[in-house]
Order: C-alpha cells, then structure tokens, then sequence
C-alpha cells in the first residue's frame, strides 16, 4: 500500500473508524477437548488489521468429559493408558486446569497488523472482546503466557479507571463487564 493510503488507514484508526467483527464459535485447534472459541476482528476500510481470540470450556463440557482425571490425563496430557501414580500427580495440574479455562473466559491470541500498531486497536479488541464476553456471564481473563507488548497493555488496563478490572482467584488480571 503507498504512503497516503497508509496515511489514511492511520487517520482513519485515530478517528476511530476501526470496526468490530464479532465471530462467534471459530474452530479452534483442540475442538475434541471441549474449547469454545470467539474472535474479534478489527477491521479499517474492510480490511483486516488486528484480532483477538478469546476460549473457554463450557462447565457441561468439562464435567461431562473431563472433569474425570482419567479422561483429563488421556485428552490434555496424551496419556493413553495412565498409572494409578500418573493420574495422582496429575491432580494438581487438574485443579488448575479446571479453574483456568472452565467459568472464565481467556485471551487465546491476540494480533494487530505491524503498520497499525500502537495505534490503540489492541486495547479497543479487549474492550470488545470483554463486553461480549459479558453478555454471556463471564469476565474476560488473561492468559498465564504474554508476550511482554501484551503485559504492558495489560498494566495500561489495570490502571485506566474507565474499564473495569478484577483479578481472578489464581492472581490473573481480568475485565469485568458483568
């Protein structure tokens, strides 16, 4: 694209022309594990120029297929056959697993185009990502794993008294809409 269009497309995302896409229910890569997952897009001039995808699992779906450690070591850990001392040490593991993706919804991934970045688009797709969220109940998480970029927005969002942020029981920042 030339220097003005690029000019433009900067203009346009500091006149907050930067539309959001909800998608609902994207394939995710683990779709026999149970995961939901919803994506937003951010587009300028119908062209994509940043997402965030956000999952969880679903409590009918956990308590149906892996809230038994058995199943949770065969499915998540690739244990075909686990010993009686793998699915015990397992335990811990389990817990945590439960209470990261079941009854709160996390960022799986989040991107925004090189030529429109800092620009505000991430904190705009988290915005909008969280309030979605919270038409179905749930606050919107971060993930235990962040690029650093990622944990500065984070800080950003914590301190902007305009949105409104918990943290989870485990220690994680969240937005809460609810």
């Amino acid at each position: 694209m030339s220097y003005l269009g690029r000019l433009l497309e900067a203009h346009l995302v500091a006149q907050s022309h930067v539309i959001m896409n909800l998608v609902p229910c994207v394939p995710h890569c683990s779709d026999e594990r149970g995961w939901v997952t919803h994506r937003v897009v951010a587009t300028v001039n119908d062209e994509e120029v940043g997402h965030i995808s956000v999952s969880h699992i679903p409590r009918a779906v956990y308590d149906e297929t892996l809230a038994d450690r058995e199943q949770f070591c065969r499915a998540i850990e690739g244990r075909q056959k686990p010993t009686r001392e793998e699915m015990r040490r397992a335990a811990v593991r389990h817990t945590k697993f439960e209470k990261f993706h079941v009854g709160s919804v996390h960022v799986a991934y989040v991107s925004v185009e090189e030529g429109f970045r800092r620009q505000g688009i991430a904190r705009k797709l988290y915005i909008a990502a969280a309030k979605w969220m919270a038409e179905e109940g749930f606050v919107l998480a971060a993930s235990d794993l962040q690029r650093p970029e990622v944990k500065a927005l984070w800080k950003k969002l914590l301190e902007d008294p305009a949105v409104p942020t918990v943290t989870t029981e485990d220690g994680r920042p969240a937005i809460d809409y609810n």
